[in-house]
């Protein structure tokens, strides 16, 4: 996907965040019980997330190249990043205050104002949207 790598790391994390709140139950069965899980299903779900991790650091690596994203430790940021994403599995409720979206929204507004160089427009960014995003969440969600 040719866009640049602030946009394609805030349509990675939309993605990441929208996934665990579409099926919180499996996100909790998952991070609570990962220990207990099949050896083979508890390496698939451990290949999975970090593959995302991967794809994060690959991101904010471009981003830091381009001038974007002021991050020192990359491998660190991106496991401050993984908690935000991964813990509201906890606490989110589709019945309070924020709706899915303006929850994302909400937390892409939180990480970007920690990872990016003064000057960028955070909320064009957060406004963006993947034009695959449909594409991509249906392929998720196939076997």
């Amino acid at each position: 996907m040719d866009a640049p790598p602030e946009q394609r790391f805030v349509w990675a994390l939309r993605a990441h965040i929208n996934q665990l709140l579409n099926d919180i139950q499996a996100s909790k069965i998952y991070f609570e019980n990962e220990s207990d899980l099949p050896a083979r299903a508890r390496n698939e779900a451990r290949s999975v997330l970090k593959e995302i991790q991967n794809t994060y650091i690959r991101l904010i690596a471009e981003g830091r190249k381009a001038g974007v994203f002021r991050v020192g430790q990359i491998d660190l940021a991106v496991m401050h990043i993984m908690a935000v994403a991964n813990w509201p599995y906890r606490w989110f409720s589709k019945d309070g205050r924020l709706n899915n979206d303006k929850f994302v929204d909400n937390v892409l507004e939180f990480v970007l104002s920690a990872i990016c160089c003064p000057g960028t427009d955070i909320g064009k960014l957060i406004k963006s949207r993947c034009p695959d995003a449909d594409r991509v969440a249906r392929r998720r969600r196939e076997p």
